[in-house]
């Protein structure tokens, strides 16, 4: 199970996980120096069947949420994170939009610094982000109450998260021969003595020592070494894992950005047009209109693209409203069906929405037709056998 904290700068996120774990997910010498978290943090949890709860510790200032869309990209659950003596901030409000544009549904909250509020401050701040998680997710969310100086609430949560863990592993399926292997990477680094070593999430899949994984988009092989899941040495690693790989090719550490893919060989298919289903954020100040310029969050890759609504009678997208759009990249991308992403300005100031990719390669010409329009939406159905129903029932089959 990979959890991710989210929420405002200075609520506590990185001490709560500390609290939790006993590891410090600020690892740079300025975020040590200024107090804040720059960059993704990695911890984990042991638990008692021998895969531990992945950590991902994200930023919580404005001016670092790309990383934290990077950081949120493929976990199972989130931890909103409210400091009772400032309450609902900013980043609290982004940061839920941005977990309910990718999908997450299970969020708990945790109102950190009890230590710093009377009681009628922290049932209203407990109230207060009960009701913005409810509106998002339809859940009635679980809150959690901690103190940063003490240890008061922590051993609650741990056990929670723990219990949590336990369930999801005898409840889990398999999801590793459904797809083939697909991992994008958030991390690269070079270990002395042993090589490259690519982090991620995988997100589909399995990979096995000694596989052979195509890197995207420089479109090099490259052998895997050495595998960790979850922080654990393994032949394997799988889906819904946290994932190390040590590599070995034709590669070099500076070949590789964040947001490149490891993936099955083949499954490496690239596109520079995508067909998607798309919903802007109804707090929108403006509408988006056709052909604007937008910054794409997929997997951990931020990528410049056109947003060409493909549905909408009207030349603009109002907020809050949903419709069938294509991404026009400025380079290919290997996305799959069912991928979520979000999208922000041009000037990377606003979260402006997000989707789901029903058709990872678009047509350049043709993509308003009609027909075209009610195969998307035939894709948009949530399993395989309601694709095929929609298809037929519209004579594409």
């Amino acid at each position: 199970m990979i959890i991710a904290t989210a929420g405002h700068v200075d609520h506590g996120k990185t001490s709560l996980v500390k609290a939790l774990t006993g590891i410090d997910t600020d690892t740079l010498a300025e975020e040590k120096a200024r107090g804040l978290t720059i960059n993704l943090g990695y911890a984990y949890l042991p638990t008692e069947t021998g895969k531990p709860i992945g950590f991902i510790d994200v930023p919580g200032h404005h001016r670092f949420i790309n990383n934290m869309i990077a950081g949120a990209s493929g976990i199972d659950r989130a931890l909103l994170i409210v400091a009772a003596d400032d309450g609902v901030m900013p980043q609290t409000r982004e940061h839920l939009a941005v977990l309910g544009l990718l999908g997450v549904k299970d969020i708990d909250i945790v109102v950190t610094k009890i230590d710093r509020a009377p009681e009628d401050q922290i049932a209203a701040v407990a109230s207060r982000v009960s009701a913005l998680v409810s509106e998002t997710t339809g859940a009635n969310p679980s809150v959690f109450r901690v103190s940063n100086a003490t240890p008061l609430g922590i051993d609650t949560l741990r056990e929670t998260l723990l219990n949590i863990a336990r369930k999801r592993a005898d409840e889990q399926t398999d999801r590793s021969a459904k797809h083939g292997f697909r991992l994008s990477i958030d991390r690269r680094f070079h270990v002395r003595g042993a090589g490259i070593v690519a982090t991620g999430t995988a997100s589909a899949g399995q990979v096995n020592v000694g596989d052979v994984l195509h890197l995207l988009p420089r479109g090099i092989d490259v052998r895997v070494k050495e595998v960790r899941a979850n922080d654990v040495q393994n032949e394997t690693a799988t889906a819904g894992q946290r994932v190390a790989l040590c590599i070995s090719g034709k590669v070099e550490l500076n070949d590789i950005e964040r947001g490149d893919l490891l993936v099955d060989s083949n499954f490496s298919e690239t596109s520079e047009r995508v067909d998607v289903s798309l919903k802007l954020l109804p707090q929108l100040a403006r509408p988006l209109k056709h052909l604007s310029p937008v910054k794409v969050h997929i997997g951990a890759k931020r990528v410049a693209a056109q947003m060409a609504l493909i549905d909408n009678k009207a030349s603009k997208l109002i907020p809050g409203e949903s419709s069938k759009a294509q991404l026009i990249f400025q380079q290919p991308l290997c996305t799959t069906h069912g991928e979520r992403f979000v999208i922000r300005d041009d000037s990377e100031t606003d979260t402006l929405g997000g989707g789901v990719v029903l058709d990872p390669k678009g047509p350049k010409y043709g993509k308003s037709k009609p027909h075209r329009i009610q195969w998307l939406e035939a894709l948009e159905q949530a399993d395989i056998a309601s694709v095929v129903t929609a298809l037929i029932d519209q004579g594409h089959c």
